[in-house]
């Protein structure tokens, strides 16, 4: 069933990131951005290009809700006009409606928008101008504040080679929140996704024994591992015939293993 997800929130509020979590591993959600629109078609702004790029818009949210996806628009998605395209798009294919708004402060906006890793920066003026129009409250509140100190500065995590492809090193945190997914059961097209780091560098280094992102992964993993076994050990303990079996079958495992057998 066709399903539309307005995004609302200032600029680098965090939501593109949060769509592109919504879809990865899913095959019946999509995301519609302007924004990627306008990159697909060359420079990020070109005033004269806009009718195509709203056009191009209207078009693929009208097939995507017509083949019953769950579509997500990408947006900042304040103006009233367009939320009443965006209505009246759903209500053609008779697909219920959600509003998500993420908010960021506006230091907070202004910091991520200057990191390195962004397609195209608005400027602090610009962002500025945002909160002025749509959180004038909110502005003058966190304005009135001083300002937290700087975090220490990370050292760059991702740099080209000499073809200009990417190349990810990871720090300290990497490693942790690694750990910390593999133990969710994340696939590592997904921690890349939330590290927003290239998946083939993410599995480059989960393959390299050398990187502290092989040993975070594979311990996030064996952690996880062991406290599935733990729980299915002790239900084996009562009786129960599924947990038993699965319980010896682990031993078979393991005997193999010791006796130089091959899995």
């Amino acid at each position: 069933m066709a399903r539309l997800i307005i995004l609302q929130g200032p600029p680098c509020s965090g939501k593109t990131t949060w769509a592109r979590g919504q879809v990865a591993g899913k095959t019946d959600r999509v995301i519609v951005s302007p924004d990627e629109i306008r990159h697909a078609l060359g420079d990020y702004w070109i005033p004269q290009r806009e009718k195509l790029v709203a056009d191009t818009e209207a078009f693929l949210l009208d097939r995507a809700l017509k083949m019953d996806y769950t579509v997500i628009s990408d947006a900042t998605n304040f103006d009233d006009k367009r939320i009443a395209f965006l209505r009246q798009m759903a209500e053609k294919h008779d697909a219920p409606v959600d509003v998500k708004t993420l908010y960021v402060g506006y230091r907070e906006a202004v910091r991520r928008d200057a990191n390195a890793d962004r397609r195209h920066h608005l400027g602090e003026e610009a962002i500025r101008q945002f909160y002025e129009r749509r959180y004038a409250k909110q502005l003058a509140e966190e304005l009135a504040s001083p300002a937290a100190p700087a975090p220490p500065a990370r050292t760059a995590r991702l740099v080209t080679d000499a073809e200009g492809e990417p190349i990810w090193i990871p720090d300290a945190d990497d490693a942790d929140n690694v750990k910390t997914l593999s133990m969710l059961h994340y696939k590592p097209s997904d921690i890349a996704l939330v590290l927003e780091v290239p998946e083939s560098e993410m599995r480059r280094h989960i393959a390299d024994p050398n990187s502290p992102i092989f040993r975070a992964y594979h311990q996030g993993r064996l952690q996880s591992e062991q406290a599935l076994r733990s729980r299915v050990t002790a239900i084996a303990e009562s009786g129960e015939e599924w947990a038993v079996r699965q319980v010896a079958s682990w031993d078979r495992e393991r005997l193999k293993e010791e006796l130089g057998f091959q899995k």
